[in-house]
């Protein structure tokens, strides 16, 4: 039986606007095709692992003798799903073998489905026409008063509008629990954010994915998973400082082409690239 190991990047993935992932790292002992794909763990639930529910980017793949592939997998349970957490088992086995040979070298991933918010309860239609003449000479009243009022007064500015974080940006600088920390050179710590909420970038070692949610200035990123490659030295203090910095991120504020991001005790100033 081939030597085909599997590791992912966190045992547990919690859904963010009905979507989640992870990134499992796979590595061959032998020159291997190599397949992964989602299983139903011993005893677990089935519909995490039904194929409704997990997508792997590019399933297939060939790997040399010897060396590891990160492979993404997305998760995104249909629309309906009782919240709760629900398990599946990611596999890695040769293409010309069974998932079920190889299950048992598999690992487990928690998916954590929160509550959806209840629609609100629909009203009892009332008759509201006798209101009508009664109400006509009320509001004239308030609408002339008020006229009166604000008269030569500047006019109430503008509601705020949502921040806008998307574009591709670079950080300049970073404060966090341990400190002040900034990019090493030749290794950019970037972050790309789409009209839809998705988030990815790098740490200036590994690849991160996840998504954003924004009300108005507050900022809430999803936990993110990344690669694994291994980061010591500079590069690496610089990966867990912004990793840490991210994570605790509640609001940002945006001038022009600069944003700053911050939260907890930490603070991200990231420019957009050209």
């Amino acid at each position: 039986m081939a030597e085909i190991t599997v590791s992912l990047a966190a045992p547990q993935v919690a859904l963010v606007g009905g979507r989640g992932g992870v990134t499992a790292s796979v590595t061959s002992a032998t020159a291997e095709r190599v397949v992964v794909g989602v299983v139903r763990p011993l005893g677990g639930d089935v519909p995490a692992a039904d194929p409704a529910w997990a997508s792997v980017e590019r399933p297939l793949r060939a790997l040399a003798a010897g060396a590891t592939e990160q492979f993404v997998i997305a998760f995104a349970p249909p629309a309906g799903t009782a919240p709760g957490t629900y398990e599946a088992k990611v596999v890695a086995y040769p293409a010309d073998a069974a998932p079920e040979e190889y299950a048992d070298r598999g690992q487990v991933v928690r998916l954590a489905v929160p509550p959806t918010t209840a629609p609100a309860p629909a009203r009892r239609a009332f008759r509201w026409w006798p209101w009508v003449l009664a109400g006509v000479a009320v509001l004239a009243a308030v609408a002339v008063a008020v006229l009166l009022l604000t008269r030569g007064d500047a006019p109430p500015p503008p509601p705020a509008e949502p921040l806008d974080l998307v574009g591709s940006w670079d950080l300049v600088e970073g404060t966090g629990p341990d400190g002040a920390f900034a990019p090493v050179p030749g290794a950019p710590v970037t972050l790309v954010v789409t009209a839809q909420g998705e988030v990815s970038g790098s740490t200036g070692c590994n690849s991160y994915f996840g998504t954003v949610a924004v009300d108005g200035n507050a900022v809430t990123f999803s936990p993110l998973g990344s690669t694994l490659r291994l980061c010591i030295g500079p590069v690496g203090e610089t990966e867990r400082a912004f990793l840490t910095a991210i994570g605790q991120v509640s609001e940002g504020e945006r001038a022009d082409t600069e944003l700053t991001l911050r939260g907890g005790d930490s603070e991200l100033t990231l420019t957009l690239a050209d």
